[in-house]
C-alpha cells in the first residue's frame, strides 16, 4: 500500500499580528517526484487538519489521495486547529474586531499556495474548498487563475445562507466565538430525522469526531468548548446575507466541480446550483455532483461518493474537454454527476448536457434536490 510521509510546518500568515498558519503535507515516501499537488481549505469552524485528515476506518481523505499518488496538503488558517492563535483570541470577544475575515483567509491561503508551488517547483496546484473554504478557494481561483489547475467546491457557500448554524446575531461583530459539544454534534444532522441520520453515519462516530475536535482548542475556550475566529460571521452579515458574494465565479477559468449534499440544510443544493451556473469561463465544462448525504459526506467515513467524485475530477480531464466550446457561445456545457437519484424539485436549464461512455449525448435537465426548510 505504500508508506505515507507526513510533515507539518508553521508559515507566517502575513496578517500583521505575527500569527503563523499550519501547513500539513502527506505523500507516499517512495512516490513519484512529479505527483500533482493538492491543497484542502477548511470551512468556518473546523480546521482542515481536523476534517480532511481525520482518520475514519484506518485512513483519512488526505491518506486516500496520498495513496492515489497526490502530493496532498491542508492549511489551518490563523485561529484554527494546529495554527497559532491571534493574541486577541485570549481576550474578551467584544474587545476586538472580527478575526480572520474572508479577505484575510484568502490572503493567507495564497501565501500557502505560493509556498507549496515554490517548494515543489510547479506552476499550479489543485484546490478543494469546503463550505466557507469554497469562497476562499473561489476567490483565489478567480483572482489568480494561473495558480489553480483544478477546483473542487464542496458544499458551496453562496447568497441565500440563513445563518442557522453559524450564529450571525449573538455577540454582534465580535473577535471570536465559542462552540460547545452539543452545537458541534447538532450541526451535522440539521433537520434530519432518525432514519436519515442512521443512513449517513454509524452510531458514535459524530461523538468521537466532536471529542477529537474540541480537544484541539488549546485552553482558550471554557472547558468542553472550541474557540474559533468570527471573521466569517462578520462577512456573512456584511456580504452573503445582503446578496453580495465575496467573489465572482464567472472569473474562474480552472476546470471546476461543485459537490452538494442532497440533505445539506446549511450550504444548500440551491446555493451550489447558483455557483455552478456562474462557472461560465471554466476551461472545460464545469461539473455538478449531487451527493446522497448531508454536508457532502466529509465526516461520515469510508469511501464516500463525494471523495470519489472529487478524486475523479482532479485525476483526469473531464470527458467534455474533447467537446468544442465554440458550439456553446453563451456558456460551456455541463457535466452532471448524480451519485444517487434525487427528489425532483426544480430543473436546470434544458441546454445542459451530460457525459456518457459514448461521448456527448443530449440529456434531460438534471434534477436538483432542494431540502424543504
Amino acid at each position: 500500500m505504500g508508506v505515507i510521509e507526513q510533515s507539518d510546518m508553521l508559515l507566517d500568515s502575513g496578517l500583521g499580528h505575527g500569527t503563523r498558519l499550519l501547513l500539513r503535507n502527506k505523500r507516499l515516501l517512495d512516490g513519484p517526484s512529479s505527483a500533482p499537488s493538492l491543497l484542502f481549505v477548511h470551512g468556518a469552524t473546523y480546521a482542515a487538519s481536523l476534517v480532511f485528515d481525520y482518520d475514519i476506518d484506518g485512513q483519512s481523505w488526505m491518506d486516500r489521495l496520498a495513496r492515489a499518488g497526490f502530493d496532498v496538503w491542508c492549511v489551518d488558517l490563523p485561529g484554527y486547529g494546529g495554527a497559532e492563535r491571534p493574541p486577541a483570541m485570549a481576550d474578551a470577544a467584544a474587545d476586538h474586531p472580527p478575526l480572520t475575515t474572508t479577505a484575510e483567509a484568502e490572503a493567507a491561503t495564497l501565501r500557502a499556495v505560493r509556498h507549496i508551488l515554490e517548494s515543489r517547483g510547479v506552476p499550479r496546484l489543485h484546490l478543494i474548498g469546503y463550505s466557507w473554504g469554497t469562497a476562499i478557494c473561489g476567490g483565489l481561483a478567480a483572482a489568480h487563475p494561473a495558480l489553480v489547475d483544478r477546483l473542487v467546491l464542496l458544499g458551496a457557500l453562496w447568497t441565500g445562507v440563513t445563518g442557522r448554524t453559524v450564529n450571525t446575531t449573538a455577540g454582534g461583530l465580535a473577535a471570536h466565538r465559542d462552540v460547545d459539544a452539543a452545537a458541534a454534534a447538532a450541526r451535522w444532522v440539521i433537520n434530519l430525522d432518525p432514519a436519515q441520520i442512521a443512513a449517513v453515519v454509524p452510531p458514535g462516530r459524530i461523538d468521537a469526531w466532536v471529542a477529537n475536535t474540541l480537544a484541539s482548542d488549546g485552553g482558550l475556550a471554557p472547558a468542553g468548548e472550541l474557540r474559533v475566529p468570527a471573521g466569517v460571521v462578520a462577512d456573512i452579515q456584511r456580504f452573503w446575507l445582503n446578496g453580495t458574494p465575496t467573489y465572482d465565479p464567472r472569473q474562474i477559468t480552472a476546470p471546476s466541480l461543485v459537490i452538494m449534499g442532497e440533505w445539506d440544510h446549511e450550504t444548500t443544493p440551491a446555493q451550489g446550483w447558483e455557483v455552478f451556473q456562474r462557472l461560465t469561463a471554466a476551461a472545460t465544462p464545469p461539473a455538478l455532483a449531487s451527493v446522497w448525504a448531508t454536508q457532502a459526506s466529509i465526516r461520515r467515513g469510508g469511501t464516500t461518493a463525494a471523495i470519489c467524485a472529487g478524486s475523479r475530477l482532479i485525476t483526469q480531464r473531464a470527458a467534455a474537454a474533447a467537446a468544442s466550446r465554440s458550439r456553446w457561445a453563451a456558456r460551456p456545457p455541463a457535466v452532471v454527476l448524480t451519485v444517487r437519484p434525487v427528489t425532483p424539485v426544480h430543473s436546470a436549464p434544458s441546454r445542459t448536457k451530460r457525459s456518457t461512455s459514448s461521448g456527448w449525448a443530449a440529456a434531460r435537465p438534471p434534477q436538483i434536490a432542494v431540502p424543504q426548510e
